[in-house]
């Protein structure tokens, strides 16, 4: 499957956008549109492996580093020997011998964002609607069986707190990324082995992975099969996937329980504030990590309950309490992480380190759901000012993450010089989605 039968709007020049009219006007939207169509071709002549921000751990030295950078001393020889990563990152891993791959998560993101062109592309639907049925096809084929059933792992030897992981082993973020999306294509492709995808994809994740009770019928799951780790966007990603599932009439009392228990988990371990960690209170006290709230993983699981509230699969208690967390942490995401330009910031205590492509692209997702969403109070989308706030996301990525000569997206951003890695996950496929996503609303004047 090529783009070769698509024709690319004619836009011979890249356009700035025009920040302080946030609201998209139709030149606005047409740039996006152009953006989008010419990442997607660009990502077919490249190809889906790639290199990844994170595939240099699962090679020595930084293997052996990484299980010793408690000390200070190696923390800052890892810092030395990544300054390549600045220059040249594509010929620093050449040199490394480290090899590209396919990321199943970037299954996830093309697949998303296919799925809202055939809704904002009317004239091209048939042409998104096969690119979903390739990106669908692909993900099937790069899956794994795990005690017989169909899972996703993470396509890449992968350094994790608990060792090296194999590229053979189920990764929950996978696994439920792309369960998610084959559930998305069943809808609107009506296959099969789609359904069939989603639901092993659901009984591995319940069956194979740890379960950890906590008081009040709190559950957790964990990132590995074989590891005790408690991952709150993990649990989100989880929630997502089996609450869809039980939305399509795919009754099974160990999602319905699982359900429940990973929601009131997540609202346990909200704090005072409305901030989550990255892993439980439980978990950080055990491994010995810092408490931090980061901007992309804030994001989505802000998201992930806006999108189980909207499946109708908890009980009216449980779903009030949601509604109360949700319209918490979207008014300290929004007052913590982004500037009144749509800049965004990895960490909301310092407002130094930018956010990465993926911090600006699932922002924009999380607000795009927020402003369609029914539990979101028109006078809190107002005085959050979702909808300004969402396309000024949305400008600044492109503008600061896409060079438009090539039209690679960077995976980072230190200061002037972007980290150009051409991934998909940390990348194009991340901005795509949120781009898509976007258009989505504006053609059916929700923005």
């Amino acid at each position: 499957m090529t783009l070769n039968s698509y024709t690319l709007p004619r836009c011979p020049q890249f356009a700035e956008f025009d920040l302080s009219a946030r609201v998209m006007n139709e030149e606005t939207t047409q740039h996006l549109a152009d953006v989008f169509s010419r990442l997607d071709r660009r990502n077919d002549q490249l190809g889906l492996a790639r290199h990844d921000p994170s595939d240099v751990n699962a090679y020595q030295p930084f293997l052996w580093l990484y299980g010793h950078h408690r000390h200070v001393s190696v923390r800052w020889v890892i810092r030395f020997l990544k300054l390549p990563e600045l220059i040249a990152p594509r010929l620093w891993r050449k040199l490394l011998r480290i090899p590209p791959s396919v990321a199943p998560t970037s299954y996830h993101h093309l697949g998303r964002a296919y799925w809202h062109a055939m809704n904002w592309d009317q004239p091209d639907a048939e042409f998104w609607r096969e690119r979903l049925t390739w990106i669908c096809q692909q993900a099937l084929q790069d899956s794994l069986k795990y005690q017989g059933r169909t899972c996703w792992g993470v396509g890449r030897p992968y350094r994790s707190q608990h060792g090296l992981k194999s590229p053979d082993l189920p990764c929950a973020h996978t696994t439920a990324r792309v369960g998610s999306l084959m559930l998305l294509a069943d809808s609107v492709l009506g296959s099969k082995e789609y359904l069939a995808a989603a639901l092993d994809s659901a009984m591995v994740l319940c069956e194979q992975f740890r379960w950890h009770s906590k008081p009040n019928g709190q559950l957790t799951v964990s990132y590995w099969p074989d590891t005790d780790d408690e991952v709150i966007n993990i649990a989100s990603d989880v929630a997502i996937l089996l609450a869809n599932l039980l939305a399509a009439s795919q009754q099974d009392e160990l999602f319905v329980q699982n359900l429940a228990g990973l929601v009131r988990m997540i609202i346990s371990e909200q704090g005072p504030d409305g901030q989550w960690f990255y892993g439980t209170a439980d978990y950080n006290k055990l491994r010995g990590f810092g408490d931090y709230a980061d901007s992309h993983h804030t994001g989505m699981v802000i998201y992930s309950l806006l999108r189980v509230l909207e499946s109708g699969q908890l009980e009216p208690d449980l779903a009030e309490q949601v509604v109360r967390t949700v319209q918490k942490g979207l008014a300290y995401y929004c007052e913590k992480f982004f500037g009144p330009d749509g800049m965004i910031y990895e960490f909301p205590t310092t407002r130094i380190r930018e956010a990465s492509v993926v911090g600006y692209s699932e922002a924009a997702v999380c607000l795009c759901d927020a402003v369609a969403s029914r539990f979101i109070p028109a006078e809190l989308a107002s005085s959050l000012n979702l909808a300004d706030l969402a396309c000024a996301i949305v400008e600044q990525a492109v503008r600061r993450y896409v060079d438009k000569k090539h039209w690679d997206v960077a995976s980072y951003r230190y200061g002037n010089r972007r980290v150009k890695l051409r991934s998909i996950r940390w990348g194009s496929g991340a901005l795509m989605e949120a781009t898509s996503h976007i258009l989505d609303l504006k053609s059916n004047e929700v923005l």
